[in-house]
């Protein structure tokens, strides 16, 4: 049996991406816990509509829903100018 943050009959390192992990533990098969906007074994991917993986957001990447509506308020905001509601 391994020590935490190792997996696997060899113990292999976790190796979580910790911008993209909620932790540095991995499961028996290596895979890591993502963020909601993150991906892969390893959790070092955005998931699609997402981008820009940082450590700091509760997320992991930005974009998804709100992201679409964002640069659509950018658009707007440059062909027409600010908007105040």
């Amino acid at each position: 049996m391994c020590v935490m943050l190792f997996y696997s009959d060899s113990c292999t390192s976790c190796n979580c991406n910790p911008a993209g992990s909620l932790t540095n533990k991995c499961n028996e098969r290596g895979e890591c816990d993502c963020k909601d906007n993150v991906e892969g074994v390893k959790c070092d991917r955005c998931k699609n509509g997402t981008i820009n993986l940082q450590q700091n957001n509760k997320y992991g990447c930005s974009g998804g829903t709100y992201g679409i509506g964002n640069r659509r308020s950018i658009v707007i905001g440059f062909l027409l100018g600010p908007l105040y509601l």
